[in-house]
């Protein structure tokens, strides 16, 4: 079945559904190393999400600034 919700949506649910499994490990005093990682790398995908979200379609930022 098609996924019809944005990836940003899709982002947030993950990251929720790792949130809850961390939590759960920590309650149960299992290894949570994995789950953290996983925490970070789904936490900077949705900052990217965002700033894309934000930024005008097809607008590249200089990599310096003009004078």
């Amino acid at each position: 079945m098609l996924d019809c919700r944005g990836p940003l949506a899709v982002a947030l649910e993950r990251r929720a559904r790792i949130r809850a499994a961390l939590t759960q490990a920590k309650a149960r005093g299992f290894d949570t190393r994995r789950l953290k990682v996983d925490l970070a790398a789904i936490n900077a995908e949705i900052r990217q999400l965002q700033a894309d979200t934000l930024s005008p379609s097809g607008s590249v930022s200089p990599s310096h600034p003009t004078h």
